[in-house]
């Protein structure tokens, strides 16, 4: 008996010691992790990013099986020549734009719908006009 309440009261000391010094943990985040799965695959899809004939560099490009937090592989900057490169499964995804670091200079776009197919380079030429 005497055992059985000492256990009890470590374990209250112990509970109380977790509960009030340790970060509190949220369960759900560990499983909502889980759920991202990564996008990134043996496909490959060229992205041409212009505004009137001229490339955009370093402009942050999207890709998701909808619109949002882009998963594993689904952010790349275009290139000097106006150009990101993704490697993804295949599939239908959508592309789109960081509204939070686009260009103000430059009209921004609604997504757009992307199939990815295997066996071939996928390629996507995005026209974005001046803004105004």
């Amino acid at each position: 008996m005497k055992t059985k309440i000492f256990l009890l009261i470590i374990g209250i000391i112990l509970g109380y010691l977790i509960g009030n010094f340790l970060p509190p943990v949220n369960l759900f985040q560990f499983l909502e992790e889980e759920k991202k799965e990564s996008i990134i695959g043996n496909c490959e899809l060229r992205v041409a990013i212009f505004s009137e004939d001229m490339p955009i560099k370093d402009l942050e490009v999207d890709i998701a099986k909808q619109p949002g937090p882009p998963p594993e592989g689904g952010v790349f900057y275009t290139d000097d020549n106006g150009i990101a490169t993704f490697n993804l499964k295949p599939g239908k995804y959508f592309l789109y734009f960081n509204s939070s670091n686009f260009p103000q200079n430059l009209e921004y776009p609604e997504p757009q719908e992307v199939l990815v197919e295997e066996g071939k380079i996928n390629k996507i030429t995005v026209e974005i006009l001046p803004a105004g």
